[in-house]
């Protein structure tokens, strides 16, 4: 969890909205319209729409059983985004972060797209958005905080515990592991005082005591 922030491997770079019909494709082909099943590809696709409108810019686009060394940061001044100018990785198949992925933005940051599974330590987001058309698998724990980002899986959210702080968490297979939802969890309950801001848990003091290798659940 100490690991530096690593830059991604080299993909191919193109414009976003070059390949947004592509996406849509491949939500299309993932996720069946079954109501019954609360299956919906719009629940992926609205967002892809909502990015391109709002950021358009590059993509790199990774090849299937792409591996990150250490911490993915899903920010629009991360390390492996030098000049700015990119707003999205897709990812076509699994992708492995043998670290945390972070995105502590409230407000935005590159949209990461999985065609397949994704895998890390971690994951504790803002505004980006994440939308993984496998399952997505974390050792620890998988936060979600504020709503201008979300969390779209189209298969199982596997993982410790999943926070839902005021964010749009959506896992079409379920989620496994306990889950916490900002409407009906009290968090001064659940969670130690060392991640509280303003009685509300936060991203940042989440990551700073799981650094230390302690638990964020009150026993």
């Amino acid at each position: 969890m100490t690991n530096p922030i690593s830059m991604l491997p080299a993909g191919i770079v193109t414009d976003l909205a070059e390949i947004s019909t592509q996406l849509h494709q491949q939500i299309a082909e993932a996720i069946p319209l079954d109501p019954s099943a609360s299956s919906y590809p719009d629940y992926f696709s609205e967002f892809v729409r909502t990015h391109l409108s709002r950021s358009p810019g590059k993509v790199i686009v990774l090849p299937a059983n792409t591996e990150v060394a250490g911490d993915l940061v899903l920010n629009n001044d991360a390390p492996w985004n030098s000049n700015g100018d990119v707003t999205a990785i897709v990812v076509e198949g699994d992708l492995t972060i043998h670290g945390n992925l972070l995105n502590l933005n409230l407000n935005d940051g590159p949209m990461l797209f999985v065609t397949g599974t994704l895998q890390a330590h971690n994951l504790i987001k803002g505004g980006s958005y994440i939308l993984v058309l496998g399952d997505l698998q974390a050792q620890g724990i998988v936060v979600g905080e504020y709503n201008d980002g979300v969390i779209r899986v189209g298969g199982r959210i596997e993982a410790q515990a999943t926070l839902s702080i005021d964010h749009d968490v959506h896992a079409r297979k379920g989620i496994e592991g306990a889950y916490h939802d900002f409407e009906e969890t009290i968090w001064e309950e659940a969670l130690v005082p060392e991640v509280m801001e303003d009685e509300m848990p936060t991203g940042l003091l989440i990551l700073e005591h799981l650094k230390k290798g302690r638990s964020i659940f009150i026993d």
